[in-house]
């Protein structure tokens, strides 16, 4: 019993180390908290992980101005200068602009197309056409008024 009310005590008390100071704050994006994204401090080995409403802590960091500097997959890196005073907490908010993709190229071909107009060929791109009426029109190279009926006047 008296280890559970020790344990209950001392989990709430985070002392930071004499003569050390912390930084904490919110890494947002347009639709608010960013959870998973990355923190550190420049200069000092100090890092930390968004939790899931993208808050941070950074402790025992000597005092000192570090660029801090904030990251999260999709979101264009910030960085903002942060003082960090000798047994102070600091605060440092960080808004994430979204980042623009670029996408590779996309090629798209096709097996060339039958040439018309006249009849289909015994047997084009896997296909069985022998035995069959089919003929090939090419509604491009005909002489048509698109605002009509077109296929009364190929017919």
């Amino acid at each position: 019993m008296v280890a559970i009310l020790l344990l209950g005590v001392a989990w709430p008390l985070h002392a930071q180390l004499p003569g050390l100071g912390a930084v904490e704050g919110h890494v947002s994006g347009p639709d608010g908290g960013l959870a998973g994204a990355n923190v550190r401090l420049l200069g000092a080995d100090r890092h930390a992980t968004t939790d899931r409403l993208g808050r941070y802590r950074l402790d025992d960091v000597q005092p000192g101005t570090y660029t801090l500097e904030a990251a999260a997959v999709g979101f264009v890196p910030a960085r903002i200068q942060v003082r960090i005073v000798a047994g102070a907490i600091g605060r440092a908010d960080v808004a994430l602009a979204r980042e623009a993709q670029r996408l590779a190229d996309v090629s798209v071909t096709a097996p060339a197309a039958a040439k018309g107009p006249g009849p289909l060929p015994d047997v084009l791109h896997g296909v069985v056409y022998a035995g069959h009426k089919v003929e090939v029109v090419r509604i491009d190279s005909l002489d048509l008024n698109a605002a009509q009926d077109v296929s009364r006047q190929v017919l």
